[in-house]
């Protein structure tokens, strides 16, 4: 008699969301669709100018257009302003996973990374930035 033996696979995926930033989409400011995303997803930036001082503290990518469809013009179009009020990015507790991609990072001012602040012991790959007037 052959005994039948039933093996039990359990799947687990892991599904990155994309949550759009925009005068017209569900978040209109990047902090906002930072706070609401979750390790893995992608955090996407419509063109224009964000008065932002943004805390990146998750394993996910912010990104302009520049990223998704390769619109190297959407760099200088879409603007992160930290109006001259401390660190424009803060980044802690990242790590290789996260990223920052395609945007002109501006006006910060801080004693330590007026435009991008790393934190010791924190990963992240920058791309495809601007940093001025820092």
């Amino acid at each position: 008699m052959r005994k039948l033996f039933a093996t039990l696979i359990i799947l687990s995926f892991a599904f990155s969301v994309t949550l759009e930033v925009g005068p017209t989409k569900p978040y209109q400011e990047i902090q906002a669709a930072i706070d609401a995303a979750a390790d893995g997803d992608v955090v996407l930036v419509q063109p224009g100018t964000y008065y932002e001082n943004l805390m990146l503290t998750k394993n996910i990518t912010v990104a302009s257009l520049a990223w998704s469809g390769g619109d190297q013009s959407a760099i200088t179009q879409t603007i992160i302003d930290g109006n001259s009020s401390g660190s424009t990015i803060i980044i802690e507790g990242t790590d290789n996973t996260s990223e920052v991609v395609g945007f002109t990072i501006k006006n910060g001012f801080a004693l330590n990374g007026g435009g991008i602040f790393i934190l010791e012991g924190s990963e992240v790959t920058l791309r495809n930035l601007v940093i001025i007037h820092n």
